[in-house]
């Protein structure tokens, strides 16, 4: 039988890892924590993108997603935030379409996202994220912009 073996560690948080949740074409990683911050990541190479929540937020953070807020990787504040009491965890289908919520009372809440067509760009994103880690994509005989885009890095 084979064995599991460990690519790398990720540091940032300053308490317990509660949760973590790959991104559908995963080339993200968002991870939550009981020191209230919620990191995404780009697992390939070890970096946090992006980090959410840490300022103020007295609450601790048992699931990636407590509360339902919408945020784009690319903006400072939340795009939108959802009517939510309770919350413990939260995913996205794996088209992105729905956004499930669990609740402390037994209840679970469904979310329609935003019907847009996918840009050019995020299908290609989606596309070749898919198949190539960071690294790879970083080969690529491309523009550095769109190398950029590709690693989610703004």
């Amino acid at each position: 039988m084979d064995k599991y073996s460990m690519l790398r560690k990720l540091e940032g948080h300053h308490n317990d890892v509660v949760a973590c949740e790959f991104s559908p074409d995963g080339a993200l990683l968002a991870t939550a924590s009981y020191d209230t911050r919620v990191y995404l990541w780009d697992p390939h190479i070890g970096v946090i993108l992006r980090e959410f929540g840490g300022l103020g937020n007295e609450q601790w953070l048992m699931e990636v997603v407590k509360m339902v807020r919408f945020w784009r990787i690319d903006e400072e504040y939340p795009v939108q935030v959802a009517p939510l009491n309770n919350g413990l965890c939260c995913t996205f289908s794996t088209d992105g379409s729905v956004l499930a919520a669990g609740t402390q009372d037994g209840s679970l809440f469904f979310w329609a996202t935003p019907s847009q067509v996918s840009s050019l760009q995020h299908l290609c994103r989606m596309a070749i994220r898919r198949v190539m880690p960071t690294s790879q994509v970083k080969n690529l005989p491309i523009p550095g912009k769109v190398v950029e885009f590709l690693c989610y890095q703004i």
